[in-house]
């Protein structure tokens, strides 16, 4: 320090005086007056000591003074000063006490004379200079950034030169350039945060000043890379977390983009920096910082192009450089893993443009890792890896599928274009994953098949993504690839427990893509290697064979090659071949063949072919009779629907009485159990004999339609009722043996037959053993029952059915077909009441979603009621059903609703015909959206078709609408003959007859009856009456005969067991007799067909009275008005007219006979007094 001269030594005493006073004011006026003369640099000096030993000792009552004082020192400093090192001393406690006094903005200002001082050396540094230098500005740093902002807010905000603070630290950065020590380090990690947390105040001058810490750092990172000096590691760590600091905080900062593409610049140069060295760990540490700003970079939406396509060339320029290290390689792929999972849950999505080098980087470095530890995917590293790493590994390329695995790639061009480039490079690395699995596999060890275990699942995942992205061509390529390669791997590889059902998901992966691209025949041997390698999947295997074929045969393709379907059906040979047939015995054989059938059964399957491909399968295999049995069983059921295969059934029919035989012979020789479950196949080969019979009596029916069985004849021109077009006009011709009621006679013995096995055999326990022996008793049940309905045969036992619904009851897995039976069994009330009471309860269990039951249980209350005659509650019932979500849950249940509503007369405010309509119309929507059926839905949906129609035709009639009602019933004449369905044709055959007769169509109405007649074995016909001229004697009249089923007692033939049958044919006669009546040559046969039909009503109402029993019984007392009229027998008229006024005022208002009927007696009534009136002129 200079020599202080005498004058300053006086001043100086007078400032010692000052000082003691605390008048540091007028101190500094003094000093400001000397600043400017270089003599008093060393008295400025020792003031400065001075000032600072006050600071040391916090003794200055004036901290602002204290500044003053300060400034006017360090501005008397020149250039030449020697004792830099204790003018920093003095300064760091002067600027450390201006601290604690919240002087922040003057404690910057002073520590800026660090700099000066620092700058101003002229010799350069000694190292502990240096270090003292360092020391200040790192401690008075670390000071600055304890300050709490929250706190100091209004401190902070009230500093009048924010910019000169960061000038400043700009200047202390510039300054720190040519050093390369820990100091430096902790400096930019100070200079960064402090620039951050000023960054609320000042953020355009904040953005500014990070970006000069980038260029600064940019240029260290260069010199340090010209003159290669080696930064140890924390050094290295620290400049990164200024990096990092820098990322982080980037994003908040306004018009930021130039900013971003100095980073991307920044993290290029250094990673030249680091490479040249030998410091990999930090390196990677700084790859990991890279990958967190390109993360982060893709939530910015405001991203630009230019950023995204730098950040390509840099993923690519990385991609194409040398192997990375071990270490490097390491880390890397875990970054680039977790940075892949990220990308792949954002929205929006990544950009393509960046999956490709990432993908590329992945292949680059092939390696198993496990959070902690990874090995290079090399040949030599995996085989010398120790074991916990080995049974602990992840295969990262596999990873990455799943990544790929969970994306759901949009549908427009743009993006299925991306995908396209991208799914080559999935597939590329599938390819490279595969060779690497069979490389472990020719070491042949116990822990690189758990590795194989372990990667196989991320491998199967990642070709699904390919499938469900409808990659279907790689996926298929990929998976046949592997199945191919790795059926060759050592059976250590193959655990069966693990392995074998990750190639069952692969083996439905490959029907998945066969279905989709139209390629059947590849998989077969393929599962045939697999079925040998892993014994303990077949039967598994056996079904993902049968979904495959089912997959085909649902397919669009109607007709295929002749080689695809030789590899489709299963032969004797096939079956040798796939399931190794020297340790596959026949009964599990059999039973495979029993899956393949039943869900060929299930699927509804529209082809002939598989089916008799096993039934050929199982004649070679010579299966037990048990299993053959079930097999027949399934595949009658299963073609019941298929006129076509009637051709081939009469092999199956021999074969079916062949194993009945077989069966009973069993019988004989088993115990009581066994006979029951004999008894079971029994009556179901039995029922499933009687759609055999129903099909052969079909297809006869077809010969017989296209040669003669359909007529249509137009009525002559001078024939009354020629308003009525002539084209709706049908007739029928009387050639129709294969439609007389007594042909199916021996359908319902049959069908008689089975039921009764099956009601001997209903024993709970048996079923409850035999859960496919109970099935196909639950679906004989109902076939039964179908055919009984829609053939209008009636239950003639209740013991089945009630066997059955315990059955039902107790298996708790049927609760549908209880309550179909309730429904179907309507037919008679006391039946259908029965199994009602049982089904309430379980009704009432059932789940909201359940709704298709509990309508269909609520549809058999209401047809219940209905033929009890209870009204009030059918109505009742009826406003109950909420239409929208009977359609939702149930198109059929639908119609039969608005069937039953359309039946509700007693209702003002229902309209039968509207109903009728609605019915019919989502009935014939049905059918049209159904190319076929099975024979249980085809009984149910034509059932209901004619019970609609008829219904439509009946409310025509009764409006006087005969053009309406023929054009309704013309396509169910025609349904009734291909369906060989005679009381259908008859019932449709009277509605038509019934509008010739009201339009006077005499030829037609006559055509019509001689068919009814030969359909209903009547033994008088209208053919054979000889008609009697007007005026002539009286011919001797033809004896009408009584039908002969009116002399049968306790008989169950088909006309005694069926109210419909009887009902016809009632309808028959009285249409005989209205024809008489309308022909005056015949008119004299009329009262004695109308005594005919009054017989028959007396007999089958002896032990019920239904309801159309009593409208037949209104009706044909007033055919009987109407003839006494004409032949002008008027008093006896009379009497009957009264007589039936009494009978029908007895009924209940909510009787449906009501509205129409007292109508119609009106109408005679009318009719018989203005014949009275005429005949009284007359006289």
């Amino acid at each position: 320090m200079p020599p202080i001269s005498g004058k300053m030594n006086a001043l100086q005493q007078d400032w010692l005086v000052k000082v003691s006073k605390d008048d540091f004011e007028s101190i500094a006026k003094d000093i400001q007056n000397f600043v400017k003369k270089k003599e008093n640099q060393a008295f400025a000096c020792k003031c400065l000591l001075t000032c600072s030993k006050l600071a040391f000792n916090e003794k200055c009552s004036s901290p602002d003074a204290l500044f003053t004082v300060t400034k006017a020192c360090c501005d008397a400093i020149v250039l030449d000063t020697t004792d830099q090192q204790k003018l920093i001393n003095a300064l760091y406690h002067i600027t450390k006490y201006l601290l604690v006094e919240n002087l922040l903005e003057e404690a910057m200002l002073i520590s800026g004379n660090v700099i000066k001082v620092w700058k101003t050396k002229a010799n350069g540094w000694s190292s502990s200079e240096e270090n003292t230098v360092m020391a200040f500005l790192h401690s008075f740093s670390k000071h600055l950034m304890n300050i709490n902002i929250t706190q100091d807010l209004d401190t902070l905000v009230s500093l009048k030169n924010k910019a000169s603070a960061l000038n400043l630290w700009s200047h202390v950065l510039t300054l720190c350039l040519s050093l390369n020590r820990k100091p430096l380090a902790d400096m930019l990690v100070i200079l960064v945060n402090l620039a951050i947390k000023f960054h609320n105040l000042e953020k355009e001058k904040t953005s500014a000043f990070l970006l000069a810490c980038l260029q600064s750092l940019l240029t260290l990172s260069e010199n340090i890379s010209a003159e290669k000096i080696k930064l140890d590691e924390l050094v290295l760590s620290r400049i990164l977390q200024v990096y990092r600091r820098i990322v982080i905080n980037y994003m908040s900062i306004e018009n930021g983009s130039k900013l971003r593409e100095s980073v991307l610049s920044v993290l290029d140069k250094l990673k030249k920096v680091f490479v040249c060295g030998a410091e990999q760990v930090s390196y990677i540490q700084f790859c990991e910082k890279i990958v967190q700003f390109v993360n982060r970079s893709m939530l910015d939406l405001s991203l630009d192009a230019k950023l995204l396509k730098d950040c390509q060339t840099m993923m690519n320029k990385w991609s194409n450089e040398s192997k990375l290290s071990y270490d490097s390689s390491y880390f890397m792929n875990g970054i680039l893993l977790k940075l892949g999972s990220s990308w792949t849950k954002r929205e929006p999505k990544l950009p393509g443009a960046l999956f490709s080098p990432l993908i590329k980087l992945v292949l680059k470095s092939h390696m198993f890792l496990d959070g902690n530890r990874m090995e290079i995917c090399s040949e030599k590293c995996a085989m010398n890896c120790d074991e916990s790493t080995i049974l602990q590994s992840k295969c990262l390329p596999l990873n990455w599928l799943m990544i790929f695995y969970n994306q759901n790639p949009d549908k427009n061009e743009t993006s299925i274009k991306f995908w396209t480039s991208i799914y080559k490079d999935l597939e590329t690395l599938l390819a490279e994953t595969q060779d690497f699995i069979l490389k472990l596999s020719e070491a042949n060890c116990p822990r690189l098949s758990k590795l194989f275990q372990y990667a196989l699942p991320y491998f199967l995942n990642g070709i699904s993504g390919f499938a469900r992205s409808a990659q279907y061509q790689s996926a298929y390529t990929l998976t046949v690839s592997m199945l191919q390669n790795f059926v060759k791997l050592p059976s250590i590889f193959l655990e069966e427990n693990f392995t074998g059902k990750l190639f069952v998901k692969a083996l439905s992966l490959i029907n998945c893509c066969c279905y989709n691209l139209g390629q059947y025949a590849t998989p077969l041997s393929i599962i045939s290697a697999w079925a040998l390698i892993l014994p303990s999947q077949r039967k598994t295997l056996f079904r993902l064979w049968t979904n495959f074929k089912l997959d085909v045969f649902r397919s669009k393709e109607k007709k295929l090659e002749a080689s695809v379907w030789h590899v489709l059906t299963f032969n004797a040979s096939s079956i040798k071949k796939l399931w190794n047939a020297p340790d596959l015995s026949p009964e599990c054989a059999g039973s495979l063949l029993i899956e393949e059938m039943k869900a060929y059964c299930k699927h509804n399957l529209p082809y002939c072919e598989p089916f008799f491909a096993v039934f050929e399968a199982c004649r070679k295999l010579k299966l037990s009779p048990h299993q053959e049995a079930i097999i027949l069983c399934l595949l009658v059921r299963a073609l019941a629907h298929d006129v076509s295969s009637i051709k081939k059934l009469a092999p199956i029919l021999d074969k079916v009485k062949e194993i009945e035989t077989q069966l009973c012979g069993l019988k004989k020789k088993s115990e009581t159990k066994e006979k029951l479950k004999i008894n079971i196949l029994l009556g179901c080969l039995i029922v499933a004999r009687s759609c055999c019979l129903i099909l052969k009596i079909r297809s006869q029916n077809e010969g017989e339609l296209n040669s003669q069985c359909m007529v249509v004849e137009q009525p002559k021109s001078d024939e009354p009722g020629t308003e009525v077009n002539p084209n709706d006009s049908c007739a029928v011709t009387p050639s129709l043996s294969f439609m007389k009621i007594d042909s199916h006679q021996q359908l319902f013995d049959l069908l008689d037959e089975g039921v009764k096995y099956l009601s001997t055999a209903a024993s709970t326990k048996v079923l409850e053993s035999i859960s496919f022996d109970s099935c196909l008793y639950f679906d004989s049940l109902v076939d039964a029952a179908h055919i009984y309905k829609i053939y209008g045969y009636e239950i003639s036992e209740y013991t089945t059915w009630e066997l059955g619904f315990k059955v039902c009851s107790i298996l708790k897995q049927n609760e549908g077909t209880i309550i179909s039976m309730a429904n179907i069994l309507g037919l008679r009330s006391t039946v259908s009441a029965k199994w009602l009471a049982h089904t309430e309860t379980l009704v009432q269990a059932l789940d909201e979603n359940e709704t298709a039951l509990k309508y269909q249980y609520f549809l058999a209350c209401i047809r219940n009621n209905f033929l009890k005659q209870e009204y009030d509650t059918v109505n009742d019932l009826f406003q109950r059903v909420d239409t929208k979500e009977l359609k939702k849950a149930h198109k059929l249940l639908y119609a039969e609703y608005y069937i039953l509503l359309s039946k509700c007369f007693f209702n003002p405010d229902i309209s039968p015909i509207n109903c009728a309509v609605e019915a019919y119309i989502c009935l014939a929507a049905h059918v049209k959206k159904k190319d076929w059926s099975n024979f249980t839905e085809s009984c149910k949906l034509n059932s209901l078709l004619f019970e609609a129609t008829l219904n439509i035709g009946d409310n025509f009639l009764d409006l006087m609408l005969p053009r309406e009602t023929r054009s309704c019933l013309k396509a169910q004449l025609r349904l009734a003959q291909k369906l060989a369905l005679p009381l259908r044709l008859a019932q449709v055959l009277v509605q038509l007859t019934w509008v010739d007769i009201m339009c006077c169509n005499k030829n037609d109405a006559r055509l019509k009856i001689q068919t009814l007649e030969e359909i209903l074995l009547l033994p008088m016909r209208v053919s054979n009456l000889v008609p009697v001229k007007t005026g002539s004697r009286r011919t001797k009249l033809i004896k009408v005969e009584q039908p002969d089923f009116l002399k049968h007692e306790n008989c169950q033939c088909f006309v005694c067991a069926s109210s419909l049958c009887q009902h016809v044919i009632l309808e028959t006669i009285r249409l005989q007799a209205a024809f008489t009546n309308l022909n005056p040559e015949f008119r004299n046969y009329c009262m004695d067909f109308l005594k005919c039909a009054q017989n028959m009503l007396s007999k089958i109402c002896r032990n019920r009275k239904e309801e159309w029993m009593q409208l037949s019984e209104i009706k044909l007392f007033i055919q009987y008005i109407d003839y006494l009229t004409l032949v002008k027998s008027f008093k006896e008229a009379t009497k009957i007219s009264e007589k039936i006024s009494v009978f029908v005022s007895s009924f209940p208002d909510a009787h449906p006979c009501n509205k129409i009927l007292k109508q119609d007696m009106f109408e005679q009534i009318v009719s018989l007094n203005r014949a009275e009136t005429e005949q009284l002129k007359t006289v």
